[in-house]
């Protein structure tokens, strides 16, 4: 099975989403993981990672978090928003969205420089400040220099638990 990457800009302009955000990482620093709304056509599975594009030391870059469970609806944190982040990016709001569990304690890398995801990935070339609107599936997740070592050790784990 294919691990699907998936990317979020998290804006500083963006109350709502910065607060959930800023909770979010509230928990990951407690705990190791924290609960996040999977993409709004459902498909984030466990295994999946989830890039938040943020702001920080005023460079772009994308933290990165592996999805561990899938959870019930009635899971969802009181304190999220439920209305859309992004204005004019479709009509639903969040609230119907089923809730996963994301953990920082995975192979992957945990940070990495937007830009040059960005360019790697051929978004919007002659568009420097371009960025995602919403959750965005990246579908072009080969071309992600760290994806290759991240099946390969899929591969590994799977054939060790084979032969144990």
């Amino acid at each position: 099975m294919a691990t699907n990457v998936y990317i979020i800009r998290i804006g500083d302009n963006r109350r709502d989403s910065k607060t959930d955000f800023d909770l979010f990482m509230n928990n990951i620093e407690l705990t190791g993981q924290g609960k996040w709304d999977k993409d709004f056509k459902g498909q984030m599975t466990i295994g999946n990672y989830l890039g938040f594009i943020i702001d920080k030391d005023g460079k772009k870059i994308v933290r990165f978090f592996k999805v561990k469970a899938e959870l019930p609806i009635d899971s969802r944190e009181s304190w999220w928003s439920e209305k859309a982040y992004n204005i004019n990016n479709g009509i639903n709001g969040t609230s119907k969205r089923t809730p996963i569990l994301l953990t920082s304690e995975h192979d992957g890398p945990k940070m990495w420089d937007w830009k040059d995801i960005k360019i790697k990935l051929g978004y919007s070339p002659g568009c420097a400040t371009w960025m995602p609107r919403g959750t965005l599936r990246v579908k072009k997740n080969n071309l992600l220099p760290f994806i290759k070592q991240l099946q390969v050790k899929k591969t590994v784990k799977r054939k060790k638990l084979i032969f144990i």
